[in-house]
């Protein structure tokens, strides 16, 4: 077909747009696909019908054709990237927004339609992990969604994943702003306002998703977990506790009923309840696939080969190691299963007791029990426990040789002990910056770094203050921490391993808690059923050392 033919056929087509006819005109943009088959306007119009009837993988199709035959036609970018935007394909969409603006730069829809690609864009890769690039897309889509509370809630949750704490407040608050009835930026809002210890807004906004969604069990969770932060025990298992009659079968929330009921002092109810642990998605210890039932105290162990298998952390197996030793003198053949760190340690707990690396081949048994799992099968109370004086013993060799290593002794010695482990889910709350300890620390005694791990952060503090002595060189294992910790006239620590293992050896150990301590150590009380020589120092505000340290300064200048 001639070129005059063609056009004739385009007048009709467009003619037939002009009057509402697009079936028409389709029909003749056809006509003219039949005799050129690269025409760009056929093409560009066929796919701008296509749009019209929601067809986007086809509008995507045909305009990208047509682009191909001349992608400096501004509408035609312009339009793929509505096209990409229908198609719910906002990464695809921008680079067409932004070439149809660099065409023509008074384009007011193609400049609306790049600020919507990359809110949608940002969103996307928000949900892909890519925060970095969210937030720059973000940023750059700010004059579209000023108005919007989606885009400001958007861009918290990227701020958030990015550590911009303070940001992502402000961003969350512009959201609620716009509107106040938004279930996820009052969850992430109270969030982030419980980990910067503002417990009451956080309470506040917490009851408020509460209000919009009675039926949500993760609302009740929410307000239980910033109940618990304030200390509000009852409040907290109100909540826990309504969470799992909307769910029954929630593993979080029937561990975390369990977990303020043990802090209450209620441990008929809290300690099975722990079991619930093993369903959490989150929980640091798989189950072990023993074919052997579980020991939970339902039977006589006397004469029965009992595995038992440590879980979670270090403190933790050197806490409930203590029930070893009590049912070898129930006549029960025990098996402990230990990290390698802790098996020298441990072979002096019970000379019945045989310890074996975790790892390792294990012997022959008739039941098994995790260690954590020991308090509910000897139903511990807070007035009822196994609470030896001292059940663990340094390595008399090493205590020698720590002897000749620290020399005569001057004054009196203190054990100290600032930070755990950084990948504990509350490290942030129950460790502290040396600087915020050593402010508190009066003159006079002798003090002893026990710390095997020093954090980069804590470097600078320790080489400016020599009257604290280091020996993390020396500290290979816990033996050699024991070893130390027999030469110390009492130990302070925040709750970490190194608290458990010098309360076991029975020296005086003082230890320093947040304010929504581990459900161990029971809440208001300065003392431990647990362990004799050990005493509470707690946090009166959540994050704050002040009062506990000032305390704990008192003491030293006491006995020094």
């Amino acid at each position: 077909m001639n070129p005059d033919a063609i056009d004739a056929l385009l007048d009709q087509a467009f003619d037939a747009m002009d009057a509402g006819q697009p079936l028409q005109a389709r029909t003749q943009f056809q006509h003219v696909l039949q005799q050129a088959p690269d025409q760009f306007d056929a093409l560009h119009m066929l796919g701008v019908l296509a749009m019209r009837d929601h067809d986007f993988p086809q509008a995507m199709a045909l305009i990208g054709r047509a682009l191909a035959q001349d992608p400096d036609f501004a509408t035609a970018q312009l339009n793929m990237g509505l096209a990409c935007m229908g198609a719910n394909r906002p990464q695809q969409a921008v680079p067409h927004f932004e070439r149809a603006l660099a065409l023509e730069p008074q384009n007011e829809q193609a400049r609306g339609g790049l600020m919507a690609a990359r809110l949608s864009r940002a969103h996307a890769l928000r949900v892909a992990g890519l925060h970095e690039a969210a937030w720059s897309d973000y940023q750059a889509a700010l004059p579209a969604f000023a108005q919007d509370p989606a885009g400001w809630s958007g861009l918290a949750q990227t701020q958030e994943a990015l550590g911009q704490h303070d940001a992502a407040q402000e961003s969350y608050r512009r959201s609620l702003a716009l509107d106040g009835n938004q279930l996820a930026p009052l969850v992430n809002l109270a969030g982030l306002l419980r980990d910067a210890g503002q417990t009451t807004e956080a309470i506040s906004l917490s009851q408020r998703a509460v209000d919009l969604a009675p039926d949500l069990a993760e609302a009740h969770m929410n307000l239980g977990g910033a109940h618990l932060d304030a200390g509000n025990l009852q409040a907290a298992r109100d909540a826990f506790a309504r969470a799992c009659a909307l769910q029954p079968d929630n593993a979080e929330a029937q561990w975390a009923l369990g977990w303020v009921a043990l802090l209450a002092g209620d441990w008929d109810q809290g300690l099975p309840q722990l079991e619930w642990r093993w369903k959490k998605d989150s929980f640091t210890s798989p189950r072990r696939p023993f074919s052997q039932p579980q020991w939970l105290g339902q039977i006589n162990p006397t004469g029965q080969t009992l595995l038992l298998h440590a879980e979670q952390g270090l403190g933790d197996t050197l806490q409930f190691c203590r029930y070893a030793a009590a049912l070898a003198d129930q006549g029960a053949k025990v098996v402990l299963e230990a990290p390698g760190s802790l098996v020298g340690l441990l072979q002096r707990l019970h000379p019945s007791v045989q310890v074996v690396q975790t790892g390792s081949p294990l012997p022959p048994f008739d039941l098994h029990c995790p260690l954590m799992s020991l308090p509910a099968a000897f139903r511990a109370r807070p007035d009822a426990l196994l609470a030896p004086e001292a059940y663990l013993t340094a390595d008399p060799q090493r205590v020698l040789t720590w002897q000749t290593t620290l020399g005569p002794k001057a004054a009196l010695r203190v054990g100290l002990v600032w930070s755990g482990n950084t990948a504990h889910s509350n490290d942030g709350l129950r460790s502290m910056p040396l600087s915020t300890l050593v402010a508190h620390l009066p003159p006079g005694p002798s003090y002893h770094s026990l710390q095997k791990e020093i954090r980069d952060g804590d470097r600078s503090t320790l080489a400016s203050h020599p009257e604290i002595r280091q020996h993390a060189s020396q500290l290979i294992d816990f033996e050699d921490t024991a070893a130390l910790i027999e030469h110390m006239d009492v130990v302070i620590s925040v709750d970490t391993s190194v608290a458990h293992l010098a309360a076991a050896m029975g020296k005086p150990t003082w230890i320093l808690l947040p304010h929504s301590p581990d459900w161990r150590w029971l809440m208001h009380r300065s003392d431990s059923p647990w362990y004799p020589s050990a005493r509470l120092f707690r946090q009166t505000q959540r994050g704050q050392w002040h009062d506990p340290l000032q305390a704990v300064a008192a003491e030293l200048a006491r006995l020094a």
